[in-house]
Formats: C-alpha cells, sequence, structure tokens
C-alpha cells in the first residue's frame, strides 16, 4: 500500500460518523453538545432504536442517502434500548461481516457495570458510563486507535 494509498484510506475511514444508538434524545443532546465543542470533524447522527440501527447500517429507507447518513467510524449504543436491547443490536452488527469491524462503545447508567462488561465480553470495543463525557471517549478513541477527529486541547 502506497502512502497515498493509506492516506486516502484513512481519510475515507475518518469521515464515517459517530453514530449514537440513544433513545433517551437528552442525553444525546448533551453527548453532541460536547462533541461539537471539541470540534469533531465526523458527523454525529442518532438513531433511537436497533431497528433504525439495522435500517442506518444497511442504508435502506429514511437511511438510504449516505451523503446524509454515512456509515459509522464508531457506534456509541445504549444498552438500554427500548424494543430489543443493546446486547442483541451489538450481536446483530458483529453477525454481518459488512458490519463487523465497525468499533462498538457500549454506554449505560452506573448501575450497568455488570451488563457493560458483558457487552465487552460479547464484541463491545469498550465501555463509558453514563453521562456521556467527551473527555472519557476522546482517551477511548486514542487507546483503541479509533477513527474520530477532534481538535486535541
Amino acid at each position: 500500500m502506497t502512502a497515498e494509498t493509506n492516506s486516502a484510506t484513512m481519510a475515507t475511514a475518518r469521515s464515517g460518523a459517530i453514530l449514537f444508538v440513544e433513545d433517551n434524545v437528552e442525553d444525546f443532546v448533551i453527548a453532541h453538545r460536547q462533541l461539537r465543542d471539541c470540534n469533531v470533524s465526523n458527523p454525529v447522527r442518532c438513531v433511537p432504536t436497533a431497528h433504525h440501527l439495522t435500517r442506518y447500517l444497511e442504508g435502506s429507507g429514511d437511511y438510504a442517502d449516505r451523503d446524509l447518513y454515512p456509515l459509522p467510524a464508531v457506534i456509541v449504543m445504549d444498552l438500554r434500548l427500548p424494543e430489543v436491547d443493546g446486547l442483541q443490536a451489538q450481536a446483530w452488527v458483529r453477525s454481518k461481516l459488512k458490519f463487523r469491524k465497525i468499533p462498538i462503545i457500549a454506554i449505560s447508567s452506573e448501575e450497568q457495570v455488570k451488563v457493560l462488561r458483558s457487552a465487552v465480553t460479547l464484541g463491545a470495543d469498550a465501555f463509558l458510563l453514563k453521562p456521556f463525557k467527551a473527555r472519557e471517549f476522546f482517551h477511548l478513541a486514542e487507546q483503541k486507535n479509533l477513527p474520530v477527529d477532534y481538535k486535541r486541547a
């Protein structure tokens, strides 16, 4: 792979979205504001359910426009979702070859630490505690070499 090809590949990877799977709009607004304040250049998107996640990843229905809904570089998955929980949604993502390598960060409240650890055992790359804190997210991004672009303070 040439340096030019490698740079093009990295630019493509880094242009992917940070996709939140979060049914609580307030939690997403807080996270989005923090990411914006840190000058994240990745698009930040949110879907409210596992069903929406599957449609988003497959680029179907409302999510067919990849300019508006780019494939995610990282998925931040709430484990408490209506209908299908985050662990089941994570299992679906990991079962699909074309999405298997997308990093997943599980997120939930402190009383869910045991479930968050299970998420990592079952294929999440890491976990965060709510409320979302950009500093912790960026620490994970650096530690795990996630394709997230932001202004480092």
